[in-house]
């Protein structure tokens, strides 16, 4: 699974709800600053699967989590995001989940849009820029979904 904006508010709570029923996730948030955060959740659902053995192991049967850093906002990021699927889940994805956002921080009735703003929340609100996305449940016989942005 992937999930965008994984470490606060509602992104946090689809993390946990899927992390607890056994749903590998690779969550991003927007700066490694941030990273302690999704550490937290690591630690949280490690918690939830680990058995009580003389060697103190995690079971095997805990889902992988894996943080990174991508700034939706960023040209970069849909190709980390790409390499670090690749790299952590063989490139498969069952769930996607674009819930990041982009917030102009104001007190009600003082924000103001501009441009940049506008530049930045659109650019936060698109797909990132590729050719198609192939979703695969990984059984045999199976056939792909496959969907093109450019309807």
């Amino acid at each position: 699974m992937y999930l965008s904006g994984s470490t606060k508010g509602i992104g946090r709570a689809i993390l946990l709800e899927l992390a607890t029923r056994g749903a590998s996730i690779l969550g991003t948030y927007t700066t490694s600053s941030s990273s302690y955060l999704f550490d937290e959740l690591s630690v949280i659902i490690s918690s939830l699967y680990s058995t009580t053995t003389s060697t103190h192991h995690v079971s095997s049967a805990a889902p992988k989590l894996v943080g990174i850093a991508a700034d939706i906002t960023a040209s970069s990021s849909p190709s980390t995001i790409i390499g670090a699927l690749g790299e952590h889940f063989g490139g498969k994805v069952d769930i996607v989940v674009f819930n990041a956002a982009v917030m102009g921080l104001a007190k009600m009735g003082e924000g103001t849009i501009n441009s940049t703003w506008v530049d930045q929340a659109m650019a936060g609100a698109q797909p990132p820029s590729i050719e198609s996305i192939c979703l695969s449940s990984g059984r045999e016989n199976d056939v792909p979904l496959c969907v093109s942005p450019n309807f």
